[in-house]
């Protein structure tokens, strides 16, 4: 158990007071999570050396080391890869929501507010919406761990979160859309801003 949250121990612990049996921790861990967020049941598998949800495998790693492979780059190379981080960000959340749902995890008709929630439970910050009109919607993301991963910038850093974005949008509309990141906490703005263009919801 050394490798599980100390809230899910407890969580374990608790339970099996009160059941007077033992409960097994990958149980556990899905119980803990889905009562946290009620979308992402987890199943952390200490034996298998995994996190995964429903076959999609997850990983925890320090967004330094993530953000940090642009440093490690000649400047040319390392705006590229950023680009290259939200296209893979956009393709492989693209194949997530849809599986999410079909699964009917998400019963709200907009998929993209719904959808929201699960960034705070994944450590992505919390996602805002700041403003919202026919054209376009404005998203805040406060406490990203890929700015504060990638630390200060003169430029936009946070590709994972306007791939996953546009992923959102795409599954929620069922037409692509266009997202810009305005503004980023590591150029020293208060707030991470988004703004996704189209018809997306």
């Amino acid at each position: 158990m050394a490798l599980l949250p100390q809230a899910i121990r407890a969580v374990a612990s608790s339970l099996a007071k009160r059941s007077g049996t033992v409960i097994p921790i990958m149980y556990t861990a899905y119980i803990y999570l889905s009562c946290k967020g009620g979308e992402m049941p987890f199943v952390w598998d200490e034996q298998d050396g995994s996190i995964s949800d429903n076959g999609i495998r997850y990983v925890l790693i320090r967004p330094d080391v993530l953000m940090g492979i642009a440093h490690e780059l000649p400047s040319p190379d390392a705006a590229r890869s950023l680009t290259a981080l939200q296209a893979s960000a956009f393709r492989r959340s693209r194949a997530s929501f849809e599986q999410y749902r079909k699964e009917g995890r998400f019963n709200d008709s907009d998929l993209l507010a719904a959808s929201l929630p699960m960034a705070t439970y994944l450590g992505w910050g919390v996602w805002t919406f700041a403003r919202t009109d026919s054209q376009s919607r404005v998203i805040e993301v406060r406490n990203s761990p890929f700015a504060a991963g990638y630390g200060a910038s003169k430029t936009p850093v946070c590709a994972p979160i306007a791939g996953v974005l546009g992923a959102m949008a795409l599954v929620a509309s069922g037409t692509t859309v266009h997202v810009e990141e305005l503004e980023c906490s590591a150029q020293g703005f208060e707030v991470c801003r988004f703004r996704v263009t189209g018809s997306g919801k």
